[in-house]
């Protein structure tokens, strides 16, 4: 038997709603922390170890109605990775076509819904 759990979003759930926003930014910024604490690494690894974690997110919630997060959640960790490959040394590394001709040879995957709670 599989049980489907979805919040509605009515006011009278402004605490659920005001939690999970703080477990997102959580989730949002320990993705940004390990590509700051990383970005000693060689790009090509680097590009690699980043698709393992997104690849591992897209999997847990990549779920039916659950597309916004997970596209929200690729374009915050391509954001840091521009961010942060940029603070590598004094000079700015990457324009944004830099970065996205980088992103040509090393492609991050892109969010893809993995499961569908209605069939």
């Amino acid at each position: 038997m599989h049980l489907i759990f979805k919040l509605n979003s009515t006011p009278s759930l402004g605490k659920v709603e005001f939690s999970l926003e703080k477990l997102k930014d959580g989730i949002y910024a320990e993705m940004n922390d390990w590509i700051r604490t990383n970005r000693h690494l060689p790009v090509r690894t680097m590009i690699a170890e980043t698709n393992a974690k997104l690849r591992g997110h897209y999997q847990y919630y990549g779920i039916t109605d659950n597309s916004k997060s997970i596209k929200t959640y690729y374009y915050r960790a391509l954001k840091a990775l521009f961010k942060w490959l940029n603070r590598r040394s004094q000079k700015r590394s990457y324009t944004w076509e830099g970065f996205n001709n980088l992103l040509k040879v090393f492609p991050l995957i892109q969010p893809r819904i993995r499961v569908s709670i209605y069939g």
